[in-house]
């Protein structure tokens, strides 16, 4: 018998020899395998395929990523993705992308229901990451059978409350209560951000186990509910709230917290609120903080930063929205800081006093090494030009403790500053960047960014991420 085999290893030709097979008349051949077949187990491949995921926490159901990507490539792969729940686990569904905004859209929007439902029905029993997001503007745009699609999701959403992991609905009080959850038990629940709706809207959410909670967000929040989250979520790591104003409260002393993030956005035009909260708050290992107001001309108002400071020794990320005083209480409750190796700023006010201190104080933020400043308000000023590079020359070149042997400060290696739109401040921004001492800075590798921006707040102090 004649064997008629030709074994070679050049890729044009051993690609094809993954299977011998014997012919009619008896010889042996390599049969011709297509380039998609698999010939990995679908255990493994199926394992494969959970590492092609993307990194996002929520899945965008995106043609051109997995795991819909890899129900386009072939059969036997469309079928091993389907019957893999850890691909179908997560979602992000932007409700407006089903919407088509136009009534000249070419194309006709798809079954949001039956698509949403499809999705989670691979996912089976696995407990899932949903962040479902809608802007409330269009609301009135949105014909009737819309509304009634949006409404079948939150319903589903809420018949899976028993496999909530990772829930996050930036929706309408509307959609919201129809994820009314089926279930009173939350075995997986860890992260839970309703950013716009009220709790006092939503009284379910006082009985979730608070205690397996790593992460909260919440919209119009009294202090005396956050003081109540903070109390029943011991194992909270991050925290964002948008305090509203309550009528009468008493709140007590908490114990020492876990937080590392706590951002606090003041949505009224009386900050004591946030005041009430950080006197409240003990938080040792408090790693960012976030406070945000609204911009209020002439106030200024103590809000108790300078002893929540000795509460939070370990603070790295410090970002300050409108702080309603002036820029000398400002240092001086800067200053209280030391451990801070990130600072976001946006001023009310021009910012030489403050750029002034950064320069020469020694004590003023003695670690920092990311300093982001923002000036679009009504009242922005145009910088100080020599001012400004003398900092940044100062902050690039630390003074040298020669007894000790090391810089008195760390080095300022990243600066970031915008300004409202207007003239005099463009002509200045113009005359910072064509500054000998504003290119050297760069050529020495130091991190520069100045320019104008269009927005109100910077992304740092929103609720939506930049994305």
């Amino acid at each position: 018998m004649s064997i008629s085999i030709v074994l070679s290893n050049r890729a044009t030709e051993y690609q094809g020899q993954h299977k011998i097979i014997q012919r009619d008349d008896g010889s042996l051949t390599f049969a011709p395998v297509n380039r998609f077949a698999l010939t990995l187990p679908p255990e493994l491949t199926s394992l494969i395929f959970l590492f092609c995921l993307p990194d996002d926490e929520f899945i965008s159901p995106e043609p051109s990523s997995a795991p819909l990507l890899l129900c386009r490539i072939c059969r036997q792969w469309r079928h091993i993705a389907l019957a893999t729940p850890g691909l179908w686990a997560s979602l992000f569904l932007d409700l407006d992308w089903f919407f088509p905004m136009a009534p000249n859209f070419e194309e006709p929007a798809p079954d949001l229901g039956l698509f949403f439902r499809q999705w989670l029905s691979n996912a089976r029993s696995l407990p899932l990451s949903l962040r479902v997001e809608d802007d409330p503007k269009y609301d009135d745009w949105k014909p009737g059978p819309t509304n009634a699609g949006y409404r079948s999701v939150f319903r589903m959403i809420g018949q899976l409350s028993a496999q909530w992991r990772k829930i996050t609905l930036r929706v309408s009080p509307p959609y919201f209560n129809d994820a009314y959850p089926s279930s009173t038990v939350f075995p997986w629940l860890e992260q839970l951000a309703v950013p716009q709706v009220e709790m006092s809207e939503t009284p379910w959410m006082r009985n979730i186990p608070w205690k397996q909670l790593t992460v909260f967000r919440s919209e119009k929040i009294s202090v005396s509910e956050c003081v109540h989250v903070l109390r029943d979520a011991p194992n909270l790591l991050h925290c964002s709230f948008s305090i509203r104003r309550e009528s009468s409260r008493v709140v007590a002393s908490l114990p020492p917290l876990h937080l590392w993030v706590l951002r606090v956005l003041e949505i009224t035009d009386y900050v004591g609120e946030t005041k009430t909260l950080l006197q409240s708050l003990t938080l040792p290992a408090l790693l960012g903080l976030t406070l945000k107001f609204p911009l209020l001309r002439h106030v200024h108002y103590e809000i108790g930063l300078i002893p929540f400071a000795s509460r939070s020794p370990q603070l790295r990320e410090l970002t300050l929205c409108l702080i309603p005083s002036s820029q000398a209480w400002l240092v001086t409750c800067l200053r209280s800081f030391p451990s801070v190796t990130t600072l976001r700023l946006q001023l009310p006010k021009g910012a030489d006093d403050l750029i002034c201190h950064l320069k020469s104080d020694i004590n003023l933020f003695p670690r920092l090494e990311s300093l982001h400043i923002v000036q679009n308000t009504p009242y922005s000023r145009a910088p100080n030009v020599d001012g400004l590079l003398e900092m940044l020359s100062a902050r690039w070149d630390p003074p040298f403790d020669s007894q000790n042997s090391r810089n008195l400060r760390a080095q300022l290696r990243s600066f970031e500053s915008e300004y409202s739109d207007s003239t005099a401040i463009d002509s200045s921004m113009f005359a910072v960047r064509q500054d000998p001492r504003f290119r050297l800075l760069k050529e020495r590798g130091m991190s520069l960014q100045i320019g104008l921006r269009n927005v109100w707040f910077p992304d740092w102090c929103t609720e939506r991420p930049s994305s």
